[in-house]
């Protein structure tokens, strides 16, 4: 997609004088959310005229696409998605500033960085073993949706994780380091990614004591609802497990709720 671009139109004629040429048979659809889709066919090709100049990059594995980068992406991306073994991006160094959403999923992705992310960022998925990013503080505080994955991401921070996580929060690379859990602030994300088999919670390698896991699944409490018709496993693989009697209620309140609470394992 890129800026400017009508809602309707011949695509031949709109790209004749815009970002894009074609090799093959390509057809094309316009979405209603505001981007033009491409389906390719075996053996053909789109090339970009104008890359720098593109506010949206996205690239899914089920498209059969091999893209080989090896250069930064344009300053003016403000959504990033590249999924699948076939990308081949190697880079070092920041990504694009205005960036709000960013997918890496895919072993062929070579991202290296040790630095902090574009501040804007709502979303953020990185999980692939060569993607390498290495950062001590917070994530940016717009997040509403948090996965990362990668064995070699390696990130420390002690204080609260964004409150207004809404789609998924799932920190289980080996390297992440997370230990907020007691002063963790109350989250303001309602119930979504409580009660929805796609939204999870998950925290694999971050360990907490009983008073800290405590509190953690107090913030949890306080916003989650009755899950009856999809119960709910919330998984903690590092931290104490409570038996505490001044903490059970807690854990009482979220099984009644139709959480299971895996703690420890």
């Amino acid at each position: 997609a890129w800026q400017g671009q009508p809602t309707s139109g011949n695509i031949d004629t709109l790209v004749s004088g815009g970002y894009l040429t074609f090799i093959g048979t390509v057809t094309a659809a316009y979405n209603a959310n505001g981007y033009w889709q491409f389906v390719i066919t075996s053996g053909a090709k789109i090339v970009v005229k104008q890359f720098r100049k593109l506010k949206r990059l996205h690239i899914h594995n089920n498209t059969q696409c091999t893209w080989v980068y090896n250069k930064a992406m344009p300053k003016t991306l403000t959504y990033l998605y590249l999924n699948g073994n076939t990308i081949y991006w190697t880079y070092t160094g920041a990504l694009p500033a205005g960036l709000t959403f960013v997918d890496f999923t895919g072993s062929n992705i070579k991202w290296i960085w040790n630095g902090n992310l574009p501040t804007g960022l709502t979303y953020l998925c990185l999980s692939g073993a060569n993607i390498k990013w290495d950062y001590e503080g917070a994530l940016p505080t717009g997040l509403t949706y948090l996965h990362l994955s990668a064995a070699n991401i390696k990130w420390t921070y002690s204080g609260s994780l964004p409150t207004g996580l809404s789609g998924k929060l799932n920190l289980t690379g080996a390297n992440i380091n997370w230990t907020g859990w007691g002063v963790q602030e109350s989250f303001s994300f309602g119930a979504m990614v409580l009660i929805s088999g796609s939204h999870f919670i998950n925290i694999g390698n971050s360990p907490a004591s009983e008073a800290e896991t405590a509190n953690f699944l107090c913030k949890i409490d306080a916003v989650a609802l009755d899950c009856a018709s999809n119960p709910q496993t919330l998984t903690f693989k590092k931290t104490t497990n409570i038996t505490s009697e001044e903490y059970l209620p807690i854990l009482q309140s979220l099984t009644n709720k139709h959480y299971t609470i895996v703690l420890g394992s």
